[in-house]
Parts: structure tokens; C-alpha cells; sequence
């Protein structure tokens, strides 16, 4: 909204639009990678990781899930269908607090400093090869049906979007981040880094700039005490998520092949992770 991304209005409008995209992450993944290939995210951090919030911790919630008043918008055994007009309801809500005129269900006019029509980028190569193409279409038509028109640029050059992110003109983007064994949030989400000043990294694609973020940043990366960072991580995974810059998709899960016929399998790495698979123990394995 304007030039001010920390405002509750500008955070009000992404949220709005983070809910509608947000409701079709499932049923996207699920047919592009099936119904094992990858996971569903809740938070910006890959689920197999230790710093990652799990089901059952205190506060953990799925992303994009409540409305403007903070109420949850789904109940348990909803259908898709149903969960996405309950997502049309809880976004107008958003879109209303963030000074959109709404009436009779639809969007009708934008604030000073908004507009009715947002472009997001998915680089699927030009013919939608990508994870989250028919989570984007999905959520275009359903935007178009309260009023907003979300047009999507699929480019045949991937170098679109990097053009766009090295000069600021991105609007809505899609990328895939690849994550280490120890959390780093420092690099995209430290105000340091914003892509717009002078000295940092300029690896701060989300322009969030708060101190309270920062230094929870910070004081995860010192601390010596796993379960003290995780807490530290937690109070910064939410803080991000209010920012509403970003939308945790998917996380793609590995599978690893071995031939029972030429491999003893009770001596491969049990409990394999992204971070520690059967190389890490190949001494350990035999041959049949």
C-alpha cells in the first residue's frame, strides 16, 4: 500500500491475497508432484529440519488461516470447495480492512495507493511447468470472482524473474530455496539485507524491515542451545508470517532406491533426512 510494506493496511492487502493463493496449495502439489512426492508447508522452513514448527507444538497453525479477526476460517472436514468460499469470505475481510471498498461480495474499488490488478510471475518455462502454476490459475479465477484480477506471467526465460527481483518490479513471485542443516533466515529476512539499501547483501527480496525480527535473527544464530533457538526461530517464523511476504508451499520429499538382492538393508542409515542420508554412513553398508 504506497511505499509503506510494514503498514497494517499493506499487510491486510497481502494477506488477503496470500488466504485465496493459499487454499489451493494442497490439490496443486498433489497433482503435480502426486500423493507422496512432496509435503505441504505451513512455515518458510523445510518440515525435516529440527527448527521447524511441528503439529501438535504450542501456537502452530496452518498458514493463512484465520480472518482479519484472527478467528480460524476452516473447520475440520470441510471439502475444497468449501474451504474456498470461506476463503473468498475471510480475504474480502482483509481487503476491507485494508481501505478496499467492498460491496455485495465484490472488491469494488482500491485505496489510494492499491489497485485492482496484481501480476505474479511463475517462470513454468512458458507452458506452466511449474509446481505452483494451477495453484495460481486457481487462485486467479477465484480472485476474478470477488473482483481482483491476478494475471500471471509465465515466461518462457526463467531470467525474467531474476531481472525483476535484481530491479525491485516484482509484484507476486514463485521460487523454490534450497534450506541447510542450520536454519539461515538471516539472508532473506534481515533488514540489513533488504534488497534496496546501500551497504547490505541486497538478498532481502521481501523488503521486511523490523527490529524485532532482527533480533530474533540474531540471537538464533549465537545461542548455543538448540531448544532455546528453536523457541528464538518459532517467535521469527511468526513475525514473518504477520509480515505476510511469503507463502509456504511445498516441500519436495527424496526417495532413495536400493536393490534388496545387492544390498544388506539392515545396515543403511536408518531415519535418512535431507541432512544425513546413506552416504553419510557408507562405510557402515555391505554388499549381499
Amino acid at each position: 500500500m504506497g511505499n509503506d510494506p510494514a503498514s497494517t493496511a499493506s499487510r491486510d492487502l497481502r494477506k488477503a491475497l496470500s488466504t485465496i493463493l493459499a487454499v489451493y496449495r494442497k490439490p496443486a502439489i498433489e497433482a503435480y508432484y502426486g500423493p507422496d512426492g512432496a509435503t505441504v508447508l505451513e512455515y518458510p522452513i523445510v518440515l525435516s529440519s529440527w527448527a521447524s514448527p511441528q503439529p501438535g507444538d504450542p501456537g502452530y497453525r496452518e498458514a493463512f488461516s484465520v480472518d482479519v479477526n484472527g478467528d480460524p476460517i476452516y473447520t475440520p472436514g470441510m471439502t475444497q470447495s468449501q474451504k474456498v468460499a470461506a476463503a473468498k469470505q475471510a480475504a474480502l475481510g482483509f481487503f476491507e480492512a485494508a481501505g478496499f471498498l467492498v460491496s455485495g461480495g465484490m472488491v469494488v474499488a482500491p485505496p489510494t495507493g492499491a489497485k485492482l490488478t496484481y501480476e505474479i510471475i511463475v517462470p513454468g518455462g512458458g507452458v506452466g511447468s511449474h509446481p505452483a502454476y494451477s495453484l495460481a490459475v486457481a487462485a486467479q479465477e477465484t480472485l476474478s470472482e470477488i473482483g481482483m484480477t491476478l494475471t500471471i506471467n509465465d515466461p518462457p526465460d526463467t531470467n525474467v524473474l531474476w531481472d525483476a527481483l535484481d530491479s525491485g518490479t516484482q509484484e507476486l513471485w514463485t521460487a523454490a530455496w534450497g534450506s541447510d542443516l542450520d536454519p539461515d533466515l538471516y539472508q532473506a529476512y534481515h533488514s540489513f539485507n533488504v534488497f534496496d539499501q546501500p551497504d547490505g547483501n541486497l538478498t532481502n527480496h521481501y523488503y521486511i524491515q523490523d527490529p524485532a525480527l532482527d533480533e530474533l535473527i540474531t540471537q538464533a544464530s549465537i545461542s548455543d542451545d538448540q531448544w532455546t533457538r528453536k523457541g528464538l526461530y518459532q517467535q521469527a517464523f511468526d513475525i514473518i508470517m504477520d509480515w505476510a511476504v511469503v507463502i509456504p508451499t511445498y516441500n519436495r520429499n527424496n526417495f532413495v532406491l536400493f536393490s534388496t538382492q545387492r544390498i544388506d538393508t539392515s545396515t543403511i542409515t536408518p531415519d535418512i533426512t535431507p541432512f544425513w542420508d546413506w552416504q553419510n554412513d557408507i562405510e557402515n553398508m555391505r554388499m549381499k
